[in-house]
């Protein structure tokens, strides 16, 4: 008889210890859903530095050549881009095509209002992947966290 409670009391225990290793496996699986959505909202949110970002470039043989107008809007914004050297135009809101062109651009910028203008010129033509010979670059800025810039940069290597 206690050898049949004995191998009862063991069979109960396995069972309730497979029970909770399950439970906490689906716990674990959740928890690193929720873990792995807050980083990603994270990373939109830290990407996305700007209120309002109007970028312009012009080249020589090219007027209006590449355009950025990115703007947000409560829980979403306003994306324009006009890509005269690849001809592309964009004009959409949200989750666009126009939206996920830009925002690997926006989370290689690293500048804030007191970086050089020629610093920010050249971030500009890295992340958007424009040609270095450019007549010139507007920008103007809104920060999410504050503050603002505003230049134009005109290339001395390009006349």
């Amino acid at each position: 008889m206690k050898r049949l409670f004995t191998i009862g009391s063991a069979l109960s225990i396995t069972l309730m210890l497979g029970a909770c290793q399950d439970s906490e496996e689906g716990q674990n699986e959740e928890n690193q859903e929720t873990e792995q959505n807050q980083e990603e909202g994270q990373d939109a949110d830290t990407v996305i530095a700007y209120d309002y970002f109007n970028l312009k470039v012009d080249y020589q043989d090219l007027e209006n050549a590449y355009a950025v107008e990115y703007e947000k809007q409560g829980e979403g914004q306003d994306v324009d881009i006009t890509d005269n050297i690849n001809d592309k135009e964009y004009d959409t809101t949200d989750s666009s095509v126009a939206f996920g062109d830009i925002q690997p651009a926006f989370g290689e910028l690293d500048f804030d209002e007191n970086t050089p203008d020629e610093e920010v010129a050249q971030q500009l033509i890295d992340a958007f992947g424009l040609r270095d010979d450019y007549e010139s670059i507007e920008l103007e800025v809104d920060f999410t966290e504050g503050g603002e810039k505003e230049f134009t940069h005109e290339n001395q290597s390009s006349s």
